[in-house]
């Protein structure tokens, strides 16, 4: 396996301004890892309970803190299941909802 991807992860700070419920997400660190595709029995369970699985990403597990939150070639992604392996972690993801512009 090579760990050629770069991703960051991300700590989530929710605002309430005026009723309404707003993310800012910032960078807490960024570690390399590999991207790999989502198992099919894992993505149609998923799908069966409306979750639409992207990726898992699998990096190295004392460097994942619990984050919820990742940003991979410039897009987010919301952390839906960590799976550690031994010294690896597994971080199923999916997209994360953005605003137009982005907040990156």
């Amino acid at each position: 396996m090579y760990w050629s991807e770069q991703i960051t992860l991300m700590k989530d700070e929710p605002e309430k301004v005026q009723g309404v419920l707003t993310h800012n997400y910032s960078a807490v660190r960024t570690v390399y890892g590999e991207r790999k595709s989502v198992k099919w029995g894992e993505f149609f369970a998923a799908e069966a309970a409306g979750t639409t699985l992207t990726a898992v990403f699998v990096l190295y597990a004392d460097e994942y803190c619990g984050e919820r939150v990742i940003s991979w070639n410039g897009n987010l992604y919301s952390v839906q299941r960590a799976f550690e392996t031994g010294d690896k972690v597994e971080l199923t993801v999916s997209d994360l909802p953005q605003t137009k512009g982005g907040p990156l």
